[in-house]
């Protein structure tokens, strides 16, 4: 069985608790059955970890260039010992202005996204193949893409309509698009300038029901729970450019034997 290490960043969506486990893990976990799927992220160093004990990597926030150093440390250090031949090592994270520079520019930014990437892959131990599921802008393009198992039941639990939620998803889209990948400026530079999410979250609450209280969508609250729930082909027919190619080469890889 291929073992595939996750390192993400322990923002509110992907370290929230699922029944008692993180939802990028739940996540990957329900969509390769036939993989073991385990954290490279976010365990908190022990002071006095057990004799023999390998240190995973510290709880941290941090995303795009910050997260892909820290994990080229990890892999080339204290976490080398962990990981055997034919595992997998899958970064997760936002593309959203993750790794620009002030002043960069659409090319520049685009041109270290590919070398951040690049160097990672080859720091990698012999045998460990890096793979990167991206989501472009953010987290919840995915989400605004596969409308029907992501936000639909939980509208509908909160007292929404079924036209209510049918006129917000006309709303999200009218205003996000239905490819969340070409937003704005469209790949690293998107969200440089505004937030996909922030958005998302205004239209939502502009479009829901009177008389209907709480929040339409928190990160902490809902992205959990809607993370962990999708499906991964879904995603990669809508997502083809950062997450199809890596979603493809991880199924392939992970259904090995």
């Amino acid at each position: 069985m291929v073992t595939v290490w996750v390192w993400a960043s322990d923002g509110e969506t992907e370290a929230g608790l699922v029944n008692q486990e993180f939802a990028v893990i739940a996540f990957l976990r329900r969509n390769l059955p036939g993989a073991r799927v385990d954290r490279l992220f976010p365990t908190r160093l022990k002071p006095a970890g057990k004799p023999g004990q390998v240190p995973l990597a510290p709880r941290s926030g941090l995303t795009g260039s910050a997260l892909v150093s820290e994990l080229r440390a990890y892999v080339t250090g204290r976490g080398r010992a962990l990981l055997q031949a034919g595992d997998i090592v899958v970064l997760l994270d936002d593309v959203d202005c993750r790794f620009c520079e002030p002043d960069c520019g659409d090319r520049g930014c685009a041109e270290r996204f590919r070398w951040w990437r690049d160097e990672l892959a080859r720091a990698m131990p012999e045998g460990v193949e890096l793979v990167a599921l991206l989501a472009a802008p953010e987290m919840e393009g995915w989400f605004v893409t596969t409308w029907d198992r992501s936000f639909h039941q939980p509208l509908l639990r909160k007292g929404w309509t079924d036209g209510a939620v049918h006129a917000a998803r006309k709303r999200v889209h009218a205003r996000l698009g239905r490819s969340p990948e070409t937003w704005g400026r469209g790949g690293p530079v998107a969200g440089c300038e505004e937030k996909f999410s922030e958005i998302l979250v205004a239209i939502l609450a502009e479009a829901s029901p009177p008389g209907v209280g709480g929040t339409a969508y928190s990160k902490r609250l809902d992205g959990p729970s809607m993370l962990a729930g999708l499906d991964a082909e879904t995603i990669s027919r809508s997502h083809r450019r950062y997450f199809a190619p890596g979603w493809r080469r991880l199924k392939a890889r992970s259904t090995r034997r």
